[in-house]
Formats: structure tokens, sequence, C-alpha cells
């Protein structure tokens, strides 16, 4: 799907099939391995918030231990980038909406792989800048549903630990919410 109108076009023809089917469809792919089965037992959990943010928080640990294990060939950078857009959306489908300083912390956690990522996808840097992109805006939205100081606090602490440039929006949000500080 290269276009917006043929993502619509599938997501009509997909919400016409019952159900059950999409359903068994969806379990079918939570034994594929990597990280589609990691998303569909993520997304399984989905309505039981804490259960769906404790799957999140375990995949992005295992994110950055798998990455940050002896050999970084663990995950090729197109795996990397996949894995950190699929937690993106769980977090955006699945936590924020319920539980937004939950989505926070994950983002948090989430967000300090980011140099782990950079480091691998030397050739996808764009795709990695582009997720992190997503997860500043993500953080902005959390932020916005449960504002506090000590987040905001947070946040400074992730952008002046920036050592790639990744995090140029995230310092945008800081900025226009501290414009003094």
């Amino acid at each position: 799907m290269d276009t917006t109108e043929e993502f619509e076009k599938t997501l009509a023809r997909l919400s016409r099939r019952p159900s059950d089917v999409l359903a068994r469809f969806i379990l079918s792919l939570a034994f594929d391995g990597g990280p589609i089965e990691e998303h569909v037992q993520t997304f399984v959990c989905g309505e039981d918030v804490p259960a769906a943010a404790a799957s999140i928080g375990a995949r992005i640990r295992s994110l950055a231990s798998h990455a940050n294990s002896g050999s970084r060939a663990v995950y090729a950078a197109g795996e990397f980038v996949r894995r950190f857009g699929y937690i993106l959306d769980a977090i955006d489908m699945l936590v924020l909406p319920d539980a937004p300083r939950a989505a926070f912390d994950l983002l948090v956690e989430l967000i300090e792989c980011d140099r782990i990522g950079i480091e691998i996808c030397n050739d996808m840097d764009f795709e990695l800048q582009t997720e992190c992109d997503r997860a500043a805006g993500l953080v902005e939205r959390a932020f916005e549903a449960d504002p506090a100081t000590a987040l905001l606090d947070r946040l400074e602490a992730l952008v002046e630990e920036d050592d790639y440039g990744v995090r140029a929006e995230l310092a945008s949000f800081v900025r226009r919410r501290r414009p003094h500080g």
C-alpha cells in the first residue's frame, strides 16, 4: 500500500470481514516469531491496559538488551526500526488513550533505545529518525493529558543525553513548554 487511498480501500475491505475470521488470522500471526509475534501478543492484551503496558515494557527491554548484547548484529537495521515502530503503534493504540502517564513512561524508556538504534541503523537512519519524531509526538500527547513539572524534567534530561541529534522534535517540544528555562 503506497498511498492513503490504497490504505483506505484495504481498510474498508477488511472492515467487511467477519470478526471471527479476522481474529483467527490475527492469532495465526501470534506464532510467527519475531516482531510480528510480539506485536500480536501485545495486541491480544489490549483491553487490559496494565497487561498491555507490561508486555510493551518487556518488548522495550528486550529490544535494548538484544541490541546491547555482545553482538549488535542480533538485529539488522530494518528489524530494529520495525520493532521500534511496532512498539510505538502499541503504545499509541493500547496505552495512551487510557493511561497517558504509563504511556509517557514507556515512551521515555523506548526513546532511550534510540542511541543503540542509530548505531545499528547506519543506512536506515532516516527511517529511525522518522520513528523518533513520531515518538516525540506521542510524548507530547501523553504529556498534554497528564502535565507535570517532573515529567518535563525527565524530557529535558533525555534531550541533554541526545548524542546523535535524533531528539530534535522532543527538544522543540520541551522549549515550547518551558521557553525561559
